[in-house]
């Protein structure tokens, strides 16, 4: 909404309101970590070195020993919130109800009723749309300060801080410098060399630090 003075149906100058542009969309998630009770382990991160684990095929006896590896169930919406669309991956505040004029049988006609439906609609909008978004702004402040909403991260693929191992490799990357001992040499031959050593440590360092596992004994692996 640009900074230019617009007037109302009353004919009354407006100032633009700041709450009609101060969200950016796609720029926050909700975090299902945030469901698990304090103090549980990373389920999320344990699913996916075991499911890295099944892609290598590697020995089960060789897994790490996770036990109930579960995940968190559907969030709890904020107070005065509801689920948001599947779509959305996050939560939504209620939203507006609106209700359309009754039609008056011996008074109106199509075009009467129409009319009372726009004159409605436009002071639904005058009087409910600031509010209910200052409302938006507030319930996504709240729920980034308790660490509901995090910053979805980007990833770069050029420049000197690309960020180009997706997820599932850094994964197997962690299985297999855990579960087969792969040097960190190994580990960036495993695929192809298209990976700087520094980059494949720090990643996988990471991970089995996050998930508190600990390499087990290493080996050369010339032949990978």
């Amino acid at each position: 909404m640009s900074g230019t003075r617009k007037k109302d149906l009353s004919g009354q100058t407006s100032v633009p309101q700041k709450w009609l542009n101060d969200l950016r969309p796609g720029v926050d998630y909700v975090d299902p970590k945030y469901y698990l009770l304090q103090g549980t382990p990373d389920h999320l991160g344990r699913l996916e070195l075991l499911k890295a684990c099944e892609r290598l095929q590697i020995p089960q006896e060789k897994w790490p020993p996770f036990e109930n590896v579960t995940l968190p169930g559907p969030p709890e919406p904020l107070p005065g919130t509801l689920i948001s669309a599947p779509k959305s991956m996050g939560a939504a505040v209620k939203g507006l109800v609106f209700q359309l004029p009754a039609f008056d049988l011996c008074a109106d006609d199509h075009r009467s009723w129409k009319r009372k439906a726009e004159q409605s609609w436009r002071a639904f909008g005058r009087e409910q749309f600031g509010p209910y978004l200052r409302q938006c702004t507030e319930a996504r402040r709240r729920a980034t300060q308790c660490g509901m909403l995090i910053a979805r991260k980007g990833m770069r693929f050029s420049g000197a801080k690309r960020e180009a191992i997706p997820l599932e490799r850094r994964y197997e990357l962690a299985a297999k410098r855990y579960c087969l001992g792969y040097s960190w040499a190994a580990l960036q031959k495993s695929y192809g060399s298209v990976y700087r050593v520094d980059q494949v440590r720090k990643i996988v360092t990471q991970i089995l630090s996050r998930l508190e596992l600990r390499p087990r004994k290493l080996v050369s692996h010339r032949d990978t």
